[in-house]
C-alpha cells in the first residue's frame, strides 16, 4: 500500500465530505485518524484547517480591480 497516495486520499475525501457538511467531515476525520493506527495522523487538524481557511476566505469581500 502506498501510504501517501492513500493519505492524500482520505484528506480528500474529507474535504468533499467538508462541501456536504463541514462538522460530519470533522468527525469522520477524527474517527478515520484514531482507527488508522498512526497511518493517517494528523488528518483531523489538516481537515480542520482547511475548513477554517475556506471560511475565511468565504468571509472576505472579494478583490477590487484596480484600473
Amino acid at each position: 500500500m502506498d501510504i501517501a497516495a492513500h493519505r492524500q486520499r482520505m484528506l480528500r475525501h474529507c474535504l468533499w465530505l467538508a462541501n456536504q457538511d463541514p462538522a460530519y467531515a470533522k468527525w469522520a476525520a477524527k474517527q478515520y485518524e484514531q482507527q488508522s493506527d498512526g497511518v493517517l495522523e494528523g488528518l483531523h487538524a489538516r481537515v480542520v484547517q482547511t475548513i477554517e481557511k475556506r471560511n475565511k476566505q468565504l468571509d472576505q469581500p472579494p478583490p477590487t480591480k484596480e484600473t
